[in-house]
């Protein structure tokens, strides 16, 4: 519905006068202001976020706003994190950032997902990609016939190893 331009009608905030209706005579729905969200590192991955034409910055503004009102940064926050500064000693040499351990993210009973830190293998140092409660690493064979396999397999490898050195 169309009201007549009334340009005296105004809303008082802490930032200022914002207007209860358009140039146009059309009534303004929501009083979100796009161009007010700081532009963080981690929001570049949203196309046209950075561009020059004001009406493609403006949809990208807006899916902005929607992933913030939904929560998706704080579900997605490893996904989108940014690298980290380099940090530097005292004689100038660049030390090493510590490796991430990853999360499980396996679902849960109740539904949520897991934040237990992966599994870290101790003989070759690869990372598991679940947590100790979610099988992060096999215990072995159980049963007998599974044991005499494992052992089979076991000296063959020897064997085989022994040849090649050998």
């Amino acid at each position: 519905m169309k009201y007549a331009p009334q340009p005296d009608w105004w809303f008082w905030w802490d930032d200022g006068a914002r207007r209860f209706h358009r140039d146009d005579g059309t009534r303004i729905r929501h009083r979100i202001d796009y161009w007010a969200i700081p532009l963080l590192p981690e929001f570049r991955d949203i196309p046209g976020i950075l561009s020059k034409d004001r009406q493609v910055q403006l949809k990208a503004r807006k899916l902005l706003w929607r992933r913030l009102r939904h929560g998706y940064y704080d579900r997605h926050y490893d996904k989108h994190v940014p690298e980290p500064l380099p940090v530097w000693d005292n004689r100038g040499n660049r030390v090493a950032a510590p490796e991430r351990i990853p999360l499980c993210r396996a679902r849960c009973r109740d539904g949520h997902y897991c934040r237990a830190r992966v599994v870290r293998n101790k003989f070759t140092g690869k990372l598991s990609s679940r947590c100790k409660w979610h099988g992060g690493h096999g215990t072995g064979p159980r049963t007998a016939e599974g044991k005499a396999a494992s052992l089979a397999a076991l000296a063959r490898a020897r064997a085989a190893r022994s040849r090649r050195a050998g």
